[in-house]
């Protein structure tokens, strides 16, 4: 079975390392250098908050770790004042961005200060260089302006898996603390000041928590914990009350349950994955959230062609397609070219595989069409995985085309592709990769020789 590439998952990516803490408003607490090895958080300033009364409470109840530099912020980020939250979401994480570039930080913390306290933690990876916000990036706590012991401690455990979405470095520190934290934040959504939305908010911010901690091998019961405080979160924030946290609990209910599809024995969960990207798209609307709207399009597309891939439904395939081509409309090759070529690329995959299995040649055509415009964007020079990878799956169709259609030009064309992914995974030490992709272009020259295919099929593409 043919591996796809990624289902275009929301919120996370890695932000450029190191970068100073410095400029107005202080740096780290106590003066602490900003390293290599630290992943730089930048605290408020809150709007209405005299004197930095907050930020410094902050700062100096956050416990201290050596791998998290705590820096105070100079500029306040505010939602906007008009449109969908989405939309308002969108203008404070661009604010955001800008000062996590600025500062040379991995997370900002803002919010808005009342009787209860709204924290809102931006990522670099929140939002991209296309100005794509994420349904993610619309998560937030609402803690008591007390801010309790088990407030804190949930502030301090969502800033702890914020920073290990957002920076590459020391990883397995920032999960180890994560552990620790975790432990103490159970019950801690549910402060009886708070709204049931508020609550279930906060659910889902523990949730995203226990997500981080889920791994394939040992640690299933963080992924089983997690989902049933998505489904709680659901029941306390319906539709009806709150549509827009409604969509986002959907999508975090949609990774839960792509999570579980990837098990053969729970291979079905991949249809509840889809129904709960069709159920966040209802509380979306493409003329005032067209970058979500078209961002869950793809995360539904990349679902049902993993369903139709192994269940070889017709129904499911073609439904992917139509999602694909939604979210085009949307992520135009002239308006956001990095997130076409990600999309069309997928979208070509899936039209390969499918014509594969039907036997539709024209749909394997077609997906050469597509990896073929996706090359024409990705750089060799600026993005090397990237475009070998492009030049790997190119190589994969022109070869299935050459093949089927007795057309030796193509098997040239393959051979070509495939030379070129093959350089670029030496070069970035890629060997395994590498030496299947060499093995691809033996199989395309002994078909050359012969006229006929090797013994045995072809080997699986690396995606």
């Amino acid at each position: 079975m043919f591996k796809f590439l990624s289902d275009l998952f929301f919120g996370g990516g890695k932000a450029k390392s190191g970068g100073g803490g410095g400029g107005g408003g202080g740096g780290g607490r106590g003066g602490a250098r900003v390293t290599a090895s630290s992943a730089v958080v930048v605290i408020g300033p809150f709007p209405g908050d005299e004197g930095g009364k907050l930020s410094m409470e902050l700062v100096a109840r956050i416990p201290e770790r050596p791998f998290v530099t705590l820096a105070m912020g100079v500029q306040p980020v505010t939602m906007g004042a008009t449109g969908s939250q989405l939309k308002r979401t969108q203008e404070a994480l661009l604010m955001a961005r800008q000062v996590l570039e600025e500062r040379g930080g991995h997370l900002l913390v803002f919010g808005d200060l009342g009787p209860k306290i709204v924290f809102r933690l931006a990522g670099s990876g929140a939002i991209d260089a296309e100005g794509t916000t994420f349904f993610s990036g619309g998560d937030y706590l609402t803690l008591p302006a007390s801010l309790p012991a088990p407030a804190m401690a949930l502030l301090d455990a969502s800033i702890l898996a914020s920073a290990v979405t957002n920076s590459s470095l020391v990883q397995d520190k920032l999960r180890e603390a994560l552990v620790d934290v975790i432990k103490q934040v159970e019950g801690a959504a549910a402060f009886p000041e708070l709204s049931a939305v508020e609550q279930a908010m906060n659910q889902v911010a523990i949730a995203n928590c226990q997500m981080l901690l889920f791994n394939d091998k040992d640690a299933r019961h963080w992924l089983d914990s997690a989902a049933a405080l998505y489904d709680q979160a659901m029941a306390k924030a319906p539709k009806s009350s709150d549509p827009e946290a409604y969509g986002a609990i959907q999508m975090h209910r949609a990774t839960v349950f792509a999570i579980r599809g990837s098990d053969k024995t729970q291979f079905e969960a991949l249809l509840d994955a889809a129904q709960a990207c069709r159920e966040a798209l209802t509380v979306l609307n493409k003329s005032d959230d067209p970058n979500d709207f078209a961002s869950v399009h793809a995360r539904l597309g990349g679902i049902l062609l993993r369903y139709a891939s192994r269940e070889g439904q017709r129904q499911h395939f073609e439904e992917a397609m139509a999602s694909y081509r939604e979210a085009l409309t949307v992520f135009t090759r002239g308006r956001a070219p990095a997130r076409w070529a990600e999309i069309t690329e997928n979208m070509a995959r899936g039209l390969q595989i499918w014509g594969e299995h039907a036997g539709a040649l024209p749909l394997v055509e077609q997906a050469v069409v597509l990896f073929k415009g996706v090359a024409e964007i990705r750089s060799r020079d600026l993005a090397p995985l990237a475009w070998a990878t492009t030049q790997n799956n190119l190589g994969a169709a022109l070869f299935s085309v050459g093949k089927a259609g007795n057309k030796p030009e193509m098997l040239e064309q393959a051979i070509a592709a495939f030379e070129g992914a093959s350089a670029v995974f030496r070069h970035l030490r890629l060997t395994d990769r590498a030496r299947l992709t060499d093995r691809n272009v033996s199989r395309v020259r002994r078909m050359l020789d012969t006229g006929s295919a090797p013994a045995g099929g072809e080997d699986e593409k690396p995606g």
